[in-house]
């Protein structure tokens, strides 16, 4: 699965606490995901793939 595909399903099945906040922002989401997840994916021609079977952070707002 690509990067930016699992960005959309963390969006999607987190609607209130990621969709909502960070609609918009999605450039700057998937680069902090990949950050926070480097050992989770793969790159291929330039392209991250997710890798591995769970993602260790997963960014959210926090109040």
């Amino acid at each position: 699965m690509k990067l930016d595909e699992v960005v959309k399903l963390i969006f999607n099945k987190n609607p209130s606490e990621i969709g909502k906040i960070y609609i918009g922002q999605e450039a700057i989401y998937t680069k902090d995901l990949l950050e926070r997840n480097k050992q989770c994916f793969e790159e291929k021609n330039g392209i991250y793939y997710f890798a591995k079977d769970t993602l260790r952070q997963i960014p959210s707002y926090k109040k």
